[in-house]
């Protein structure tokens, strides 16, 4: 059975201890790994026009995350893992349900307590949203995954 969870990251090398943390309990099962970044759009129109997933991505990605993500994604060679990066910008419950119905989420890891790693501005907690969504939850101890 595929699982698809919806993690969510701050591009922060601490916010892959919940990658890691899943990856360890992956078994054998095939799971897709949809690391979302939650974020607060402009109101700007013209900001609106020339805005780009991709470049946000390129921007919130430091040098430090990209290689402690290699190196997670190489000591777990084993699992059978596909990753997708996604930016949930909502501001309702009924906009993260459809996020979670698109994205075909199956499950959902958190940190507890949560809190933000970055202080770039637009960031959001989307604990709210998740723990009232009807997907099962784990929640991980802030301690647990900043030692994986």
């Amino acid at each position: 059975m595929k699982r698809t969870i919806f993690i969510p990251t701050d591009f922060s090398e601490a916010s892959l201890g919940l990658v890691a943390h899943t990856l360890l309990l992956a078994g054998d099962d095939e799971i897709e790994i949809v690391l979302t970044h939650c974020f607060f759009l402009t109101d700007s129109i013209v900001e609106l026009l020339f805005f780009d997933k991709d470049e946000l991505f390129k921007s919130l990605k430091t040098r430090q995350f990209n290689t402690a993500f290699r190196a997670l994604r190489k000591k777990y060679s084993q699992v059978k893992v596909v990753f997708r990066w996604e930016i949930f910008t909502g501001f309702t419950q009924a906009a993260f349900r459809n996020f979670v119905s698109g994205n075909r989420i199956t499950e959902a890891i958190i940190p507890q307590p949560y809190f933000q790693l970055t202080h770039a501005i637009g960031n959001f907690d989307p604990t709210p949203y998740v723990r009232r969504s009807r997907l099962p939850v784990a929640v991980v101890s802030h301690y647990a995954y900043l030692m994986a």
